[in-house]
This record gives structure tokens, sequence and C-alpha cells, in this order.
């Protein structure tokens, strides 16, 4: 396979025009992204103190069916909702899984925010020894799954048409090796 070349004038000047589509242009440094029959939610959670922006995806079929649908709660849905529902949609449609909720746990805070939180959330005690690096945050998994179990998880079913046999838990990193949570 071939290098692609490409000259450092023609390479500027590509750079600079993304810098200044992303950096100048109002429209696009205030837009919104949307997602197609996405809702969102403002969830305080009282074992965590914590207001969580609950992201709810329902698939195509939702409205006209009259089913009870599985769900997938997806940990760490400020990077990877869009992605996450992509694939569940593609993968229904493609007969290989049926069509799922997805309700997505994120934070809505940045990134800086997202990593020091998620650490509070998803590790089972506290990083003394810094084997995480910096989590002054971490250890407070057990609150979390309180959350999930006492809180979150009855409000979906309460508010959507969910199927209560058929949860699974999906996350990136730390936020996948809870499995312990899901059970």
């Amino acid at each position: 396979m071939g290098k692609i070349e490409m000259n450092k004038k023609f390479r500027s000047k590509i750079v600079a025009a993304i810098v200044c589509l992303c950096c100048f242009s109002p429209t696009l440094a205030s837009q919104t992204v949307r997602l197609e029959r996405t809702e969102e939610h403002s969830f305080k959670a009282k074992n965590v103190d914590q207001e969580y922006k609950i992201q709810v995806c329902l698939p195509p079929g939702y409205q006209k069916a009259v089913r009870n649908f599985p769900v997938l709660y997806l940990l760490d849905a400020d990077k990877s909702l869009g992605m996450a529902k992509d694939v569940a949609e593609w993968l229904a449609w493609a007969g290989e899984i049926p069509e799922i909720v997805i309700i997505g746990i994120a934070y809505g805070e940045g990134t800086k925010a997202w990593w020091d939180k998620r650490s509070r959330d998803y590790a089972p005690w506290k990083d003394s020894q810094k084997v995480w690096g910096v989590w002054p945050l971490a250890g407070g998994a057990a609150n979390f799954l309180k959350f999930l179990r006492d809180e979150l998880i009855p409000w979906v079913d309460s508010k959507y048409r969910t199927d209560r046999n058929d949860r699974a838990l999906a996350g990136l990193s730390l936020g996948g090796s809870r499995k312990d949570i899901a059970n």
C-alpha cells in the first residue's frame, strides 16, 4: 500500500480551513447535535448526589409497536451514545438483534468531569496507590449501583415499554468492566 503524500502548503491550508470552520463559525460552535428518536432527561440521583443526563434512544419501531423492548444501559454515554445507537440500529435492521431501547447515562459536563466522575461511579475502591493515575473521586461504585437498581431502572421501566427480563449493561474500559452491576 503506497503512502499518500501531501505537500506542506496544501496541508496547512486544510488545517487552517478546519480551524476557521470549527472555531470562528458561530453556527457550528453553538449548535446542539440531536440524534433521531432520542430524548434527554435530567435525573437527580439521591444515592450519588449527581444530576445525570439520561439519554433515551428509542428504536425505529417503538412508536407503532405495542410490545416491550429489551434495554441496554450504556455507561460512558458522553463518549459512546451515537456509536451505540448506530450499531444497534444496523444490527436490528440486519436481523441480528431485536430492536432495543438504549438508556445512556451521561454527565454532560465535558471530558474532565466525565473522567473524574466515571472513576467515582465505576471504581469499587479508592485508588490510594495511584494505580490508575490521579482519580480523586474513585470508590463510589456501590452508590452508583444503588442509583441504577433503586432509582434509574424503576424510572425507566415506569416511563417506557421495557422488557424487565431482558436488560444489558455496556461501557468503555472501566465502565465495561463492571459486570457485577448488571446482575
